[in-house]
């Protein structure tokens, strides 16, 4: 892959794709027993996504220089 191909869009739909996953995580944890499903627990994962997002679009930016 190259560089040049992390683009905002694609940054965009890796943060919805890995958003949809945890929001399918905590789903499924409602059927395991001693599990339980939280919303923080996918805030935490958005967050997680969004930060990694930011970083790669600076690495990008940092490597074009």
């Amino acid at each position: 892959a190259r560089w040049s191909r992390v683009t905002a869009g694609a940054l965009v739909i890796a943060w919805c794709i890995t958003v949809a996953y945890g929001a399918t995580d905590e789903w499924h944890q409602m059927f395991v027993p001693n599990r339980h499903a939280e919303f923080r627990d996918l805030q935490a994962d958005a967050i997680g996504a969004l930060v990694a997002g930011i970083a790669l679009k600076a690495w990008v930016i940092i490597k074009r220089l």
